[in-house]
């Protein structure tokens, strides 16, 4: 099963699955390690990736909200959706943006089986700036 080692100082989550620092994991479904920070240290067996368009690092500029479509997920019409402050403060609003959810530094939100007819996107805000990490995959 394919590996993954945390090799930073700092707790990796993902998935409802934790990395301490310097621990390696086995798994028997897709991470996408690179963008979580995570090295992968065997690759057998191959898990194919589920990873959406859009999914990755956004800078969100103080005072001007960021928009991020979320590509059609045409297996299910469902995705699974993490988001993680890696800098800054940022808040998250999802579909009508009728509620927030703030997010801190190393702060992350995860939500399974979103229904993409009720939330095709996702907006995300910041006083002073943030870098956040979005993960969107098929359910």
């Amino acid at each position: 099963m394919p590996t993954y080692k945390n090799e930073t100082t700092s707790p990796i989550s993902w998935g409802g699955n934790m990395w301490k620092p310097g621990e390696s994991k086995g798994l028997s479904f897709f991470v996408p390690y690179s963008d979580l920070g995570l090295t992968q240290t065997a690759t057998t067996p191959t898990v194919p990736g589920l990873f959406m368009a859009g999914s990755g690092d956004k800078s969100v500029a103080a005072g001007t909200p960021l928009t991020v479509d979320v590509p059609y997920p045409s297996r299910s019409g469902k995705y699974t959706l993490s988001v993680a402050c890696m800098e800054g403060e940022t808040t998250l609003a999802l579909g009508d943006g009728t509620t927030t959810i703030t997010l801190g530094d190393g702060l992350d939100w995860m939500r399974e089986g979103v229904p993409w007819d009720r939330c095709s996107s996702l907006t995300l805000a910041s006083t002073a700036g943030a870098t956040v990490r979005v993960l969107m995959e098929e359910a």
